[in-house]
């Protein structure tokens, strides 16, 4: 499968909300007729909006890839609450998922995801924009990506892969640490109220971590208390 196929069959599976999907189109129009192209684009948008046989969502893949490249770059700096938001985490970071390859990848994109969900409340409270209903969305986002990660963890450990399984979570204990010192920094009821959700997600990390941890040891104590083949051999012939 070469990553255009890899593409098409993200954006066919994205599932967005109906107030999402109209959020979405409205900004597109939004950003389209603010920067006129030399093709109108709205006849294309009101095709597939009226085609029930074809994905509204694949239609929004196709006009952040080929229609104008410029939303998909306008939506990286969106935050919780934009009209460009849906786009960046719906269309742009499924995308840029759908596209890598390995595994480890796949996991570190994941991390990285989440690491994006908490500079998006940082930036709100910097803004002094962090008010209770940013946080509501920033902490079912936060949520979501972080038990997306947790699964990456699952799966490792499923498949034996307690190594990667424990780097993994070492190195999003360590995030949460990192963004939570942040957080503690900065003023605001709402930023206070977000902060536990960090800090259970950090527990959950550590929690897991030692977890793979000590199915590596014990993996390690297994194999240097296995008895060497030629030993017996020595003991048989003897």
């Amino acid at each position: 499968m070469n990553d255009l196929d890899k593409i098409k069959n993200t954006a066919g599976k994205i599932s967005l909300s109906h107030e999402e999907k109209e959020k979405m189109r409205a900004s597109i129009l939004h950003f389209v007729r603010s920067r006129p192209a030399r093709a109108p684009v709205e006849p294309f948008l009101n095709f597939f909006t009226l085609n029930s046989g074809l994905s509204r969502a694949f239609a929004g893949a196709l006009c952040v890839l080929g229609i104008s490249g410029g939303i998909s770059f306008a939506a990286e700096g969106a935050l919780p609450g934009d009209l460009l938001y849906p786009v960046k985490i719906a269309i742009n970071e499924e995308i840029r998922g759908a596209v890598v390859l390995s595994a480890g990848e796949r996991a570190k994109w994941e991390s990285e995801r989440l690491t994006r969900r908490l500079e998006e409340a940082e930036e709100l409270a910097h803004k002094k924009e962090f008010n209770a209903e940013a946080r509501a969305k920033v902490e079912e986002n936060f949520k979501a990506q972080a038990e997306r990660v947790e699964k990456r963890i699952t799966d490792f450990e499923s498949s034996g892969e307690n190594q990667k399984a424990a780097d993994l979570s070492a190195n999003l204990e360590t995030s949460l640490g990192a963004h939570e010192k942040i957080l503690e920094k900065m003023d605001g009821e709402e930023v206070t109220k977000f902060l536990p959700k960090v800090r259970e997600k950090k527990e959950n990390a550590r929690l897991l971590k030692e977890k793979s941890e000590t199915r590596l040891l014990r993996k390690t104590d297994k194999a240097d208390n296995a008895p060497d083949s030629g030993t017996k051999t020595k003991e048989k012939e003897d």
